[in-house]
């Protein structure tokens, strides 16, 4: 450690050449491309980009789960609506409640919906690729 650690400072060194690993970490055409001839594994190996898994990724109702019961004060005769969270898939999403369509929102992952009242409920959400999810559960 240099002198710098002990008065409460950190030091930073660069240089214009990178760690060998490094491209391999992230893409192995980045390194075939930086080590023209470089011999790499026959599998190419490309860090998961955690936005392009949830794009590619079939569209999930994360809010709520499949068969709980959901309590929106309506026997209480003070209703709140339902939010719906949706985890995965590509926007725009269509929302349907009991096979009807209740929003087409352009990008995003929640909507909420007015219950005419208590009783089982069936959520759907199809996504921009036609990937779909549904739940079942019970408001009251």
């Amino acid at each position: 450690m240099g002198i710098g650690y002990l008065c409460g400072q950190i030091e930073i060194s660069a240089s214009p050449f990178y760690h060998p690993i490094l491209p391999l970490l992230c893409d192995t055409d980045v390194a075939s491309q930086s080590h023209p001839g470089v011999r790499l594994p026959r599998r190419r190996f490309r860090h998961p980009d955690a936005q392009v898994v949830a794009r590619d990724s079939d569209p999930e109702i994360a809010f709520p789960l499949d068969g709980v019961a959901v309590d929106l004060g309506i026997r209480a005769g003070d209703p709140g609506p339902l939010v719906i969270k949706i985890r995965n898939g590509a926007p725009p999403f269509t929302f349907f409640a009991n096979g009807v369509p209740i929003a087409r929102p352009p990008f995003a992952r929640s909507e909420t919906w007015q219950p005419d009242g208590p009783g089982f409920v069936t959520l759907s959400v199809v996504d921009a690729s036609g990937r779909s999810d549904q739940v079942t559960v019970f408001l009251e």
